[in-house]
């Protein structure tokens, strides 16, 4: 079998061992993959963990060690001109995959005979926040022309944890001029930048990703908004930028804001004084909705389609106090 994928590991001084982020190898029961590892000031134990993955994978390991801390974006881009694989997924520290995550990937694309240069997956919150995100109105396993089904890149879960993309479109999002400080998992750079490039999607539902972060210092909603003033500045086709407009509206309204408002801290918890500084800012993003809403929905197809839906969200997005209930079973089953 042909080796069809890259992972990509940026790390920096995680709060769990390397040893635990290498584990999501070890288990998986299709080992045909490469393996590119950038590392930023390694410790002792962190270099012990990469001794052992250079003794398991040998060739199909390359270590990157970097003497300094790298934004992410450069250690990515930096990585991106080793994989000399088709496909490449970014495996960030506290994602954790299912044992036959390669192998329902390669299942699926050794059955296709059409080119797919995206694969969505879904996504399960299980750090601060327990939830489980299901890509909704996608026919599982169904190759999509993005171009004549734009209504789909809606439905996709946002975070880059939860896609793998070919590796020449990948390279095209990161060699332009991106924002420096992505939000690691959560950025939506990587998901929506890949389908603008790209011409096919599918989404499987054979396996699913599980994101167990419990670090609030990963999520920058400042850098939220200036990511997607990138991401609809490079769209160039009326239609499909409707498509965004709409999917920054759930990515804002329902992924962050539900997110936010179901984190629970102690009142002496150091990370209370960010998650309220976070929940102030993205009020600031609900509170141009509120504002805006009739009009962009009475210019933008995509809402106007969408505008039950639209309407119920704003209901609870314009209330911090209501951001607990966004993902409840009562809006999931509406979405």
């Amino acid at each position: 079998m042909d080796k069809k994928l890259t992972f990509i590991i940026p790390i920096y001084h995680p709060e769990i061992a390397v040893s635990e982020i290498f584990r999501n190898l070890y288990k998986q029961t299709n080992q045909n993959f490469d393996i590119i590892v950038s590392i930023d000031k390694p410790t002792d134990k962190e270099l012990n963990a990469l001794c052992r993955l250079q003794e398991t994978y040998n060739n199909n390991l390359k270590v990157i060690i970097n003497t300094t801390h790298q934004h992410l974006n450069s250690v990515i881009k930096q990585s991106l001109e080793y994989v000399k694989t088709e496909y490449t997924y970014v495996l960030y520290s506290y994602t954790s995959l299912k044992s036959k995550f390669v192998e329902s990937v390669y299942e699926f694309l050794n059955q296709t005979d059409q080119s797919v240069d995206i694969l969505s997956f879904d996504g399960n919150l299980n750090g601060l926040v327990g939830h489980r995100f299901f890509v909704e109105n996608i026919q599982p396993k169904k190759v999509y022309n993005i171009r004549e089904n734009l209504g789909t890149v809606k439905n996709v879960v946002p975070f880059s944890f939860a896609i793998i993309t070919k590796t020449h479109i990948i390279k095209e999002v990161f060699n332009t001029n991106l924002v420096k400080n992505l939000n690691h998992q959560y950025s939506s750079i990587l998901t929506y930048m890949s389908l603008t490039n790209a011409k096919t999607f599918a989404y499987l539902d054979t396996t699913w990703v599980k994101d167990e972060n419990n670090n609030l210092m990963l999520f920058n909603a400042k850098n939220l908004s200036k990511e997607w003033t990138f991401i609809l500045n490079n769209a160039s086709d009326p239609e499909f930028k409707n498509v965004l407009e709409f999917a920054r509206f759930v990515n804002f309204a329902y992924y962050f804001a539900g997110y936010l408002g179901l984190c629970k801290l102690k009142r002496k918890d150091p990370a209370l004084k960010v998650l309220n500084n976070l929940k102030r800012i993205l009020f600031e993003e609900a509170s141009y909705y509120a504002s805006n809403l009739n009009e962009i929905i009475k210019n933008n197809s995509v809402f106007k389609e969408n505008v039950k839906v639209v309407t119920k969200l704003m209901n609870l997005f314009e209330n911090i106090e209501n951001w607990k209930y966004i993902y409840s079973a009562e809006y999931e089953k509406n979405k």
